[in-house]
């Protein structure tokens, strides 16, 4: 006589054989060890100051809506 198997049991492990495997194919092609991991965060951080360093600090002087085409002279200032 055969062996009773519990289809859900079965159906399930079967499903969970199925993801671990993606995962292992999924680690192989896009994992990265720590190493990668801190060089990439560390050029990223850089590359945010570089251009933060670049910027010009205009602050509440009028200037800063520069490019809007509504910028009139005071009347103090002619």
């Amino acid at each position: 006589m055969a062996d009773i198997i519990n289809l859900n049991k079965f159906r399930k492990s079967k499903a969970r054989a199925e993801k671990k495997q993606q995962a292992d194919e999924n680690a192989v092609q896009f994992g990265r060890n720590k190493r990668q991991k801190t060089h990439d965060t560390a050029q990223t951080e850089k590359l945010h100051k570089d251009v933060d360093d670049h910027k010009l600090d205009l602050g509440d002087h009028k200037s800063s809506h520069l490019g809007r085409g509504d910028l009139k002279p005071d009347k103090d200032e002619t």
